[in-house]
Protein backbone atom coordinates (compact mmCIF):
# COMPACT_ATOMS: atom_id res chain seq x y z
CA UNK A 1 0.00 0.00 0.00
CA UNK A 2 2.89 2.14 1.26
CA UNK A 3 4.34 1.27 -2.51
CA UNK A 4 1.53 2.89 -3.92
CA UNK A 5 0.77 6.10 -2.29
CA UNK A 6 4.10 6.80 -3.06
CA UNK A 7 3.94 6.20 -6.30
CA UNK A 8 1.09 8.25 -6.95
CA UNK A 9 2.70 11.09 -4.92
CA UNK A 10 5.11 11.03 -7.22
CA UNK A 11 3.57 10.77 -10.43
CA UNK A 12 5.15 13.35 -13.35
CA UNK A 13 2.87 15.32 -15.74
CA UNK A 14 4.18 12.37 -18.55
CA UNK A 15 2.83 9.97 -16.53
CA UNK A 16 -0.79 12.37 -16.35
CA UNK A 17 -0.42 11.70 -20.07
CA UNK A 18 -1.19 8.30 -20.06
CA UNK A 19 -4.24 8.63 -17.89
CA UNK A 20 -5.78 10.96 -20.38
CA UNK A 21 -7.94 9.59 -23.07
CA UNK A 22 -8.34 11.61 -26.59
CA UNK A 23 -11.84 10.52 -27.58
CA UNK A 24 -13.66 11.96 -30.63
CA UNK A 25 -16.93 13.51 -30.45
CA UNK A 26 -19.25 10.26 -31.50
CA UNK A 27 -17.29 7.74 -29.62
CA UNK A 28 -17.35 10.04 -26.33
CA UNK A 29 -21.32 9.81 -26.69
CA UNK A 30 -22.03 6.28 -27.10
CA UNK A 31 -19.71 6.16 -23.92
CA UNK A 32 -21.34 8.75 -22.17
CA UNK A 33 -24.60 7.66 -22.59
CA UNK A 34 -24.53 4.08 -22.21
CA UNK A 35 -25.29 1.82 -19.89
CA UNK A 36 -22.48 1.29 -17.08
CA UNK A 37 -21.96 -0.29 -13.48
CA UNK A 38 -22.32 2.68 -11.47
CA UNK A 39 -23.22 6.56 -11.85
CA UNK A 40 -21.19 9.11 -13.50
CA UNK A 41 -20.10 12.53 -13.07
CA UNK A 42 -19.10 13.95 -15.83
CA UNK A 43 -17.45 17.46 -15.59
CA UNK A 44 -16.30 19.62 -18.75
CA UNK A 45 -13.83 21.97 -17.53
CA UNK A 46 -10.84 24.28 -19.69
CA UNK A 47 -7.66 25.52 -18.39
CA UNK A 48 -8.84 28.98 -19.51
CA UNK A 49 -11.90 28.75 -17.01
CA UNK A 50 -11.98 30.43 -14.08
CA UNK A 51 -14.93 29.03 -12.27
CA UNK A 52 -13.78 25.41 -13.49
CA UNK A 53 -10.37 26.32 -11.73
CA UNK A 54 -12.47 26.82 -8.30
CA UNK A 55 -14.60 24.25 -8.08
CA UNK A 56 -11.76 21.48 -8.98
CA UNK A 57 -11.20 21.15 -5.07
CA UNK A 58 -14.61 20.88 -4.46
CA UNK A 59 -15.11 17.61 -7.03
CA UNK A 60 -11.64 16.72 -6.02
CA UNK A 61 -12.77 16.14 -2.07
CA UNK A 62 -16.53 15.00 -3.13
CA UNK A 63 -15.07 12.15 -5.27
CA UNK A 64 -12.58 10.70 -2.47
CA UNK A 65 -16.06 10.74 -0.14
CA UNK A 66 -18.22 8.86 -2.84
CA UNK A 67 -16.40 6.10 -4.44
CA UNK A 68 -19.73 4.73 -5.76
CA UNK A 69 -19.72 7.29 -8.45
CA UNK A 70 -17.44 7.35 -10.88
CA UNK A 71 -16.17 11.22 -11.52
CA UNK A 72 -14.75 11.81 -15.13
CA UNK A 73 -12.88 15.62 -16.25
CA UNK A 74 -13.48 16.56 -19.76
CA UNK A 75 -10.95 18.76 -20.81
CA UNK A 76 -12.63 21.33 -23.56
CA UNK A 77 -8.68 22.45 -24.27
CA UNK A 78 -7.90 21.75 -27.60
CA UNK A 79 -6.07 18.81 -28.14
CA UNK A 80 -3.06 20.47 -29.45
CA UNK A 81 -2.71 21.96 -25.31
CA UNK A 82 -2.69 18.85 -23.87
CA UNK A 83 1.06 18.43 -23.13
CA UNK A 84 1.55 21.93 -22.61
CA UNK A 85 -0.90 23.27 -20.28
CA UNK A 86 -3.70 20.05 -19.61
CA UNK A 87 -1.54 17.68 -18.01
CA UNK A 88 0.89 20.16 -15.82
CA UNK A 89 -2.41 21.88 -14.90
CA UNK A 90 -4.10 18.12 -14.21
CA UNK A 91 -0.93 17.32 -12.31
CA UNK A 92 -0.61 20.34 -10.40
CA UNK A 93 -4.48 20.00 -8.67
CA UNK A 94 -3.83 16.65 -7.43
CA UNK A 95 -6.43 14.86 -9.55
CA UNK A 96 -4.55 12.53 -11.70
CA UNK A 97 -5.96 9.75 -9.87
CA UNK A 98 -9.32 10.74 -11.44
CA UNK A 99 -10.55 9.19 -14.89
CA UNK A 100 -9.98 11.92 -17.94
CA UNK A 101 -10.86 12.80 -21.16
CA UNK A 102 -10.01 15.17 -23.55
CA UNK A 103 -12.54 15.88 -26.44
CA UNK A 104 -10.29 15.36 -29.60
CA UNK A 105 -11.85 17.92 -31.81
CA UNK A 106 -10.89 21.32 -33.68
CA UNK A 107 -13.98 23.11 -32.61
CA UNK A 108 -14.78 21.52 -29.01
CA UNK A 109 -18.09 23.66 -28.86
CA UNK A 110 -19.40 22.75 -32.06
CA UNK A 111 -18.50 19.24 -30.93
CA UNK A 112 -20.21 19.28 -27.67
CA UNK A 113 -23.56 20.33 -29.19
CA UNK A 114 -24.01 16.89 -31.13
CA UNK A 115 -22.79 15.13 -27.53
CA UNK A 116 -24.44 16.50 -24.90
CA UNK A 117 -28.60 17.38 -25.40
CA UNK A 118 -29.45 20.71 -24.76
CA UNK A 119 -25.47 22.00 -24.76
CA UNK A 120 -25.54 25.08 -22.66
CA UNK A 121 -22.54 26.58 -24.78
CA UNK A 122 -21.06 27.45 -21.25
CA UNK A 123 -18.47 25.96 -19.08
CA UNK A 124 -18.32 24.45 -16.45
CA UNK A 125 -21.13 22.15 -17.07
CA UNK A 126 -21.71 19.30 -14.89
CA UNK A 127 -23.96 16.20 -15.62
CA UNK A 128 -24.47 12.95 -13.77
CA UNK A 129 -25.12 10.18 -15.41
CA UNK A 130 -27.52 7.14 -14.85
CA UNK A 131 -26.07 3.52 -14.76
CA UNK A 132 -28.88 3.55 -17.21
CA UNK A 133 -27.27 6.28 -19.16
CA UNK A 134 -29.57 9.02 -18.34
CA UNK A 135 -29.02 12.26 -17.46
CA UNK A 136 -30.14 12.86 -13.52
CA UNK A 137 -28.98 15.90 -13.11
CA UNK A 138 -27.17 19.05 -14.77
CA UNK A 139 -25.15 21.95 -13.49
CA UNK A 140 -24.32 24.94 -15.74
CA UNK A 141 -22.02 26.69 -13.75
CA UNK A 142 -19.29 26.38 -11.26
CA UNK A 143 -20.36 23.62 -8.27
CA UNK A 144 -20.77 24.80 -4.92
CA UNK A 145 -20.93 22.60 -1.78
CA UNK A 146 -24.52 22.66 -1.59
CA UNK A 147 -25.25 21.32 -5.20
CA UNK A 148 -22.63 18.40 -4.37
CA UNK A 149 -24.03 17.53 -1.50
CA UNK A 150 -27.72 17.30 -3.07
CA UNK A 151 -26.19 14.47 -5.47
CA UNK A 152 -26.89 11.29 -4.48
Amino acid sequence: MLLVLSTLACATPDEDHERIELIAAEPMRVRMFSAADRARLYNFWATWCGPCKEEIPRLRAWAGEHPEIEVIMVSLDLPSLRKKRVEPFLHKQGIAHLTHWQLDDPDPARALARIVPSWPDTVPVTLLVSEEGEITKRFHTALTDADLAALP
